[in-house]
């Protein structure tokens, strides 16, 4: 049975995983800006890590085991927003206490892994969605018609900084 945290007050509560620097610049301010979700709690196996990351953000709880945060009844959703090798075993651990999953890209690092990942949360009625916004992007949709155009030649290397 899915957790749903909206029956008491209405709000998505979620839950988030990796504290880097993605999630302190961009994803914990987004949810503060969320009409209809809420950071409800943070996880970083760091304590005092976790703990300044809520108090900068204005999070109401923060732990240091993965397994206490998704037995949290404020949260029905967790963000995975850790290095890219731990995604696997952070959505399988998310998926099995029964949390809908964001994940940031990559979902997995082997196709076979995200394959499997995709199979656990939709054989486990879990919602599982990967953050790749940026396909929709104006430069890069751009860039990727130069490409097959042949207009720039076959790229070697490419770099992007957002500023």
């Amino acid at each position: 049975m899915l957790v749903d945290s909206r029956k008491s007050t209405g709000v998505v509560g979620w839950g988030l995983v990796g504290l880097g620097r993605h999630a302190d610049q961009y994803i914990a301010p987004a949810f503060a800006q969320a009409a209809e979700s809420r950071l409800a709690a943070v996880f970083s196996a760091d304590t005092v890590r976790a703990e300044a990351f809520a108090a900068r953000h204005g999070v109401p709880r923060a732990y240091s085991a993965l397994a206490d945060m998704l037995d949290d009844p404020a949260i029905s959703c967790v963000y995975v927003c850790s290095p890219n090798h731990r995604h696997y075993e952070h959505v399988v651990q998310a998926a099995s206490a029964n949390r809908h999953v964001l994940c940031e890209k990559p979902l997995a690092t082997t196709v076979m892994k995200s394959r499997l990942l995709v199979t656990i949360c939709a054989e486990g009625g879990v919602t599982l969605g990967v953050g790749f916004h940026l396909r929709h992007n104006p430069v890069h949709l751009r860039v990727r018609k130069l490409v097959a155009e042949g207009a720039i030649g076959t790229p070697l290397h490419l770099q992007v900084n957002y500023v």
